[in-house]
């Protein structure tokens, strides 16, 4: 299918040259777009390998459509029954940056950062294993859809969970069923960004699975 595709591509390309140097234009532009859409799309499995944590970022203003991909693509996230625990707070004004400053030393001066919660409320309990609380679980799951969306958009981020999130509640006034999971400032990597050392540091597949 992906040959398939890449022939017809080339194809519409080169019909499209002929009629810009005969000048005349294709009657349908957006199916142009498409399927060079189609084309270009990454799979997971390319997409996973090359996102890296991003702790360098540029001033460069995040779109406010793109912000919303990356909130719609956690919306969608699984979650233990449906419960659907996770809640993100927006951190992009002055103040709230700042504040964030305040509660972790791993903010990077993004331009954006999210606070990831648990809304222990509405988040599943396992009685059998201590009312053992799948909300966190949920909301680390969203956390990476956000992730994976964002660096697909051409914007890095970096996960952090170097902070006290009983602070972390105070400093931002939330309500008491809002627990923080995790921070997630996010932005364009600026032009020095890079990997760090030990991003291709990883055990062997042989190493992480058993067959039972």
């Amino acid at each position: 299918m992906k040959k398939f595709l890449s022939i017809f591509a080339t194809v519409f390309v080169g019909m499209s040259l002929m009629f810009s140097l005969c000048g005349c234009e294709p009657s349908n532009s957006t199916e142009t777009q498409k399927v060079e859409s189609t084309v270009n799309v990454k799979s997971f499995y390319d997409l996973s390998h090359e996102r890296y944590s991003v702790r360098s970022f540029s001033n460069k203003p995040i779109e406010e459509e793109k912000i919303n991909k990356i909130l719609e693509c956690a919306r969608v996230a699984p979650t233990a029954r449906n419960d659907q625990p996770q809640f993100i707070y927006i951190l992009k004004s002055k103040e709230a940056l700042e504040k964030a400053k305040t509660v972790t030393k791993s903010t990077f001066d993004a331009p954006v950062i999210f606070i990831i919660c648990n809304d222990t409320d509405r988040s599943c309990k396992i009685e059998m294993d201590n009312n053992l609380d799948l909300g966190e679980h949920d909301a680390c799951i969203a956390c990476c859809h956000m992730m994976f969306e964002a660096w697909e958009l051409g914007i890095g981020s970096v996960w952090v969970r170097g902070f006290n999130a009983d602070n972390v509640a105070k400093v931002f006034n939330l309500p008491k069923n809002m627990r923080p999971v995790a921070m997630l400032p996010i932005g364009y990597p600026a032009e020095d960004s890079k990997p760090s050392k030990l991003h291709t540091t990883k055990r062997e597949l042989k190493e992480i699975y058993k067959e039972l």
